[in-house]
């Protein structure tokens, strides 16, 4: 065989090799990759691998997704290969349990058919246009099905989440079934609270009577909210109930000064068992001055006016979680009621996560003065602000200790003394924020994220343990932190240099005009140049308008720099993220082919 004959064999042979080498990395590492991405989107949460691990039967997701519609929409483009990749993972994780398909409803086809049917939503971005299918449909082995109806690229901080839920609920599909212990009227002739409405409808819902001295077996998640003074037996019962199941939502409060005439009465003293765990509710209401709600009153003259009263506040989403949850994706505030607050103490194997907080503009005053109803004017007449936020709602998790330690009551048998697997409680310091007069409109429409808050933590909190673990995702848009803060940087001093050169332009032309009226006083034309005007005057005016033409050149000159700085960082951050790794390349390239052909020039 000939040197050249050769040498094509081997690059045949190579090529063949590279081939079979990616078939089989295709089939045997199926599951792997090298995630270097700074907050690991592709690496799946520890969470999802535990659900996927469970799989037993197969699980068929279809993705719905309209490519050439959603290829005019660069962001929407963009969070569609997002969730492609991350679907992928998961596929690729399951160890063939998931058998994923894209399906492209092209309009008027069997594929737009099937799309409506799984539940998948089209959105329309104007009218007539053509609509864009963007969901997740997923079925089991029993034919039960369920639907992510439109991802929106808004919610990529829970897309890891809501795909992991929808696997949860066909891999072990069960309603959850809530039990309540309660005296806030939940029904009623208008309906009842609208947030137990929406509740009712998802998961099956249980009020205990009064009597109550068991917690039903089949409870998944425990709701105290606002409940009577609960005997020792009813608290050890909540107790135990937590320390076998390990979930509950508390929401009680010092005054629950907003449903007058609806039989609530005072929270039970839940620091019994909230102490155990390290969470205390000190005495007295909060008032936040800097987010008070505009409320009705009437001044010192008797008319009727709107103002600020710190005792009913709302906390902006700023002030929430953004990672956690329970509160991440709560969009608009909650509104609460002179409610209390939480203090945390460090108790070992319990973590306790700050969900919604107040201003720095708080000031505590006694519950009976909260419910004596003080105006806002009587309120802010006293208000002194401590300087200090506090702690409005808190999730707890770990493993908890038991309120009643390690002796229980007598003629009590099986005892826990601590939970048998890791909990998740919610406490939150008020009750007044579940009140519908609060946060609903009169056509029943939720204006504040209150309700929202409640389901979205029972809804956590009836998953199983491995969605609880779950967080909030950082998103998959990364902003060139650096460009950024150099181009902030860059804009302060612009903007700074254009103050000090328009107001000395302002001094410069001030002192022009003051010159020409002083000396135009005299003359046939006031205001005229040279109007009466001795030579030393018209020196110091020349130079005026010389400086304020200077002035303007380099106030143009400020801004044209900046612009094409700008644009020199830009090309910049273009050329290495574009050009300098495949120029390195080359050069490396050539490199070795000139060492080659100088070692070759030598044997020669």
């Amino acid at each position: 065989m000939t040197r050249r004959g050769f040498a094509w064999f081997m690059a045949a042979a190579i090529v063949a090799a590279f081939l079979s080498a990616n078939a089989l990395a295709g089939v045997w590492l199926r599951g792997a990759r090298l995630d270097l991405t700074a907050d690991r989107l592709y690496t799946l949460s520890p969470g999802t691998r535990q659900v996927l691990s469970r799989l037993n039967e197969p699980v068929d997701l279809s993705f719905f997704y309209s490519a050439e519609v959603g290829a005019r929409y660069p962001v929407v483009a963009a969070y569609a290969a997002r969730v492609r990749e991350l679907l992928q993972a998961y596929a690729g994780r399951a160890g063939g349990q998931i058998r994923l398909q894209e399906i492209d409803p092209v309009r008027f086809s069997e594929s737009e058919d099937a799309a409506n049917a799984s539940g998948i939503a089209p959105v329309t971005a104007q009218a007539g246009g053509e609509p864009l299918y963007f969901g997740l449909a997923g079925a089991n082995a029993a034919d039960e099905r369920a639907a992510i109806a439109a991802f929106s690229p808004a919610r990529e901080p829970f897309l890891e989440y809501d795909v992991t839920r929808l696997i949860a609920q066909l891999e072990a599909p069960a309603q959850a079934s809530i039990a309540i212990i309660s005296t806030l009227p939940m029904t009623g002739p208008n309906g009842g609270l609208l947030f137990f409405g929406e509740l009712a409808r998802g998961a099956r819902t249980d009020v205990l009577p009064r009597d109550f001295t068991a917690i039903p077996e089949t409870t998944s998640v425990l709701a105290l909210l606002q409940p009577w003074m609960l005997n020792e037996a009813q608290l050890y019962a909540v107790d135990q109930f937590i320390m076998r199941k390990g979930r509950a939502l508390i929401a009680a409060d010092p005054a629950a000064v907003t449903w007058d005439g609806a039989g609530v009465e005072p929270a039970s003293d839940v620091n019994a068992i909230l102490s155990a765990w390290g969470v205390s509710m000190p005495a007295g209401v909060l008032a936040d001055g800097q987010n008070a709600l505009a409320v009705r009153s009437t001044d010192a003259f008797g008319r009727v006016i709107e103002a600020p009263q710190p005792l009913y506040f709302k906390t902006p989403a700023a002030q929430m979680a953004r990672d956690d949850l329970t509160t991440a994706a709560l969009t608009r505030q909650i509104n609460f009621a002179a409610p209390g607050s939480l203090g945390v103490m460090q108790v070992d194997g319990v973590t306790a996560t700050p969900l919604i907080q107040t201003s720095r503009q708080t000031m505590r005053i006694s519950s009976a003065s909260a419910l004596a109803r003080p105006t806002p004017q009587e309120v802010a007449q006293s208000f002194r602000p401590s300087g200090r936020a506090e702690t409005l709602a808190v999730r707890l998790s770990g493993i908890l200790p038991s309120a009643f330690g390690a002796a229980p009551p007598l003629g009590t048998a099986n005892h826990a003394a601590k939970s048998a697997r890791p909990a998740e409680i919610v406490v939150i310091a008020d009750s007044d924020f579940l009140n519908d007069a609060f946060y609903v409109s009169e056509a029943r429409a939720p204006f504040a994220d209150n309700g929202a808050f409640v389901l979205n933590a029972i809804d956590l909190l009836a998953g199983d343990d491995a969605l609880v673990s779950l967080r909030s995702r950082a998103p998959s848009a990364r902003p060139l932190t650096m460009i950024d803060r150099m181009r902030e940087e860059a804009s302060t001093r612009l903007a700074a240099t254009q103050t000090r050169l328009r107001k000395e332009i302002e001094d410069t032309d001030a002192r022009l005009t003051d010159l020409e009226r002083r000396s135009g006083n005299g003359g046939y034309f006031p205001g005229a140049l040279g109007a009466e005007r001795s030579a030393a005057e018209r020196v110091e005016a020349e130079r005026f308008r010389a400086r304020a033409a200077q002035l303007r050149g380099e106030l143009r000159a400020t801004e044209r720099d900046f612009r094409r700085g700008l644009d020199a960082l830009q090309g910049w951050v273009m050329f290495i993220n574009i050009w300098l790794a495949p120029l390195l390349i080359a050069a490396g390239g050539a490199f070795i082919l000139w060492r080659r052909h100088a070692r070759a020039e030598r044997r020669r």
